[in-house]
């Protein structure tokens, strides 16, 4: 097929696999190329904030993602002691409240 347009997105994490859904969906040929054998969990955490949440959302991922996460209650920062520096605005706080009211998602995949 001359002329047309083939992409190759070189790695299978949530960005690769993400851009290759939403370039799909615009009707573009998409190759991903990950040197994993096998996709599979590793154990890690993963926050997803509110901009990449719409994003996800807008890929067909919203019902995916509400199924494997969970809301983000709070978060502490540590140092590599454990020993707590920050806590950043948490359910606790009014902004938080505020913007969960103006319909910002915050997910976090669950264990």
């Amino acid at each position: 097929m001359p002329g047309s347009l083939r992409i190759a997105i070189v790695g299978g994490g949530i960005g690769g696999l993400t851009a290759a859904l939403a370039l799909r969906a615009r009707g573009l040929a998409v190759t991903v190329f990950e040197q994993a054998e096998v996709l599979k969990e590793i154990g890690a955490g993963v926050s997803i904030y509110p901009n990449a949440a719409r994003l996800l959302k807008r890929v067909g991922l919203d019902d995916q993602l509400r199924q494997i996460g969970s809301p983000i209650s709070g978060i502490t920062l540590r140092t590599s002691q454990g020993e707590a520096i920050a806590t950043p605005e948490g359910p606790a706080t009014p902004r938080f409240r505020q913007m969960v009211a103006s319909g910002i998602t915050f997910i976090a995949p669950t264990s």
